[in-house]
């Protein structure tokens, strides 16, 4: 669908899908008091379709959850090792080693003031 048409149809909201529901409840139970205006084989169609739909969604938001799990545990994993390799570097410099003035030099751009990271990836690395 284009974005035009998106926005024509639109999404129907949750008291409407209670309401095809409910059409669709009666119509399985009841048929006899079935509106014969409507395309009871097409409304089917589409109900069960829909339902399918609805399912792959779901599954697909559940993997979309896992997968970003994943990823929030490995970057947390890189950050921890890059604290790491950070305080290593910024040790070598303070005992004199040659060599690493220049890594510290770009990794502390990254460095906010104030105190001490909390190992938190929003927290930033540790101080100067």
């Amino acid at each position: 669908m284009t974005p035009q048409e998106r926005m024509l149809y639109g999404s129907v909201n949750e008291q409407n899908k209670l309401v095809i529901n409910k059409v669709n409840d009666f119509y399985d139970t009841q048929s006899s008091l079935a509106s014969p205006d409507v395309d009871w084989a097409e409304f089917k169609r589409d109900f069960d379709s829909r339902s399918f739909l609805q399912g792959l969604l779901m599954r697909l938001d559940n993997l979309k959850i896992g997968l970003d799990s994943s990823k929030i545990l490995h970057d947390w994993d890189n950050y921890q090792a890059a604290l790491t390799d950070y305080d290593y570097t910024k040790y070598k410099v303070a005992s004199g080693m040659g060599g690493f003035e220049a890594k510290v030099s770009e990794l502390k751009q990254f460095f906010k003031g104030g105190g001490p990271a909390t190992g938190h990836p929003d927290s930033g690395p540790k101080s100067e």
